[in-house]
């Protein structure tokens, strides 16, 4: 599925965390991201939730902070990496940066 950002850049290290906040934009393209995943059926409930919600749909209205974290920016960043084929000594430091780095120019 097409992503309302940039995938031909890599991301951008921002050093202090007070600086690493959304543009309106970004949430934005973020917002129109999550709905075409719902729409499309591309989120579902993961098994430890709860028993009867296991394998649901997940709606746009009943999307939280949690659900886009687990199963978006969790699970898109390390993909994104693999796009890149970076060349790192230490493995786990690809997966050791924020959304708002990924995302900002």
């Amino acid at each position: 599925m097409p992503v309302p950002w940039s995938t031909e850049r890599r991301c951008t290290f921002i050093p202090d965390v007070a600086e690493r906040g959304l543009q309106v934009r970004q949430l934005w393209d973020l917002t129109i991201f999550l709905k075409r995943l719902c729409k499309t059926k591309c989120l579902t409930r993961p098994a430890a939730v709860g028993e009867g919600e296991v394998g649901r749909w997940l709606e746009w209205q009943s999307l939280d902070l949690y659900d886009i974290t687990d199963l978006v920016i969790k699970k898109y960043i390390p993909y994104h990496d693999l796009q890149w084929q970076m060349d790192e000594s230490d493995p786990e430091v690809a997966k050791r940066y924020s959304w708002a780095e990924l995302v900002c120019a």
